[in-house]
């Protein structure tokens, strides 16, 4: 039975990057990092070498206003954004031209998944009680 394609957003420890997860292939390299606004030569190689798909991911991204750097890998697009942008104005663009190109790709609609890997983590509370996620050591740290 086939997967039923999905798009999944991971919310990173920095807030300027977001991780846009797939269960389906985007590429077979890495390709469109961008440094500084611009692709460096090895990229855009990179960039020629791969599929449609990947093309138009990476072509989709670098016209989003707001982004500084993007890579693409074969079932991830990390995209870090530039700080005074929110999310609220970004992240919907990148959805949106990932699900178009899944679709695209595989005849058959994306699904995204609203609920965010990082719930997964583990949480703690701080001292008026407010929930926080802790940090990579500090639950190993805290057992007595």
């Amino acid at each position: 039975m086939a997967r039923k394609p999905k798009l999944q957003v991971e919310i990173c420890p920095n807030q300027h990057c977001r991780q846009f997860r797939t269960n389906f292939k985007l590429t077979e390299e890495r390709v469109g990092k961008m440094l500084g606004g611009r692709m460096m030569m090895s990229e855009l190689e990179e960039l020629n070498k791969a599929g449609d798909a990947a093309k138009k991911i990476v072509i989709g991204v670098d016209g989003i206003e707001g982004i500084e750097t993007f890579s693409l890998t074969s079932y991830e697009l990390q995209v870090v954004k530039a700080p005074l942008f929110d999310w609220e104005e970004i992240e919907p663009q990148i959805i949106a031209l990932v699900r178009m190109v899944g679709q695209e790709l595989l005849n058959e609609e994306v699904e995204h998944i609203e609920k965010p890997i990082w719930e997964f983590q583990k949480w703690g509370v701080n001292a008026d009680g407010t929930p926080r996620r802790l940090g990579m050591f500090e639950d190993v740290l805290n057992e007595d």
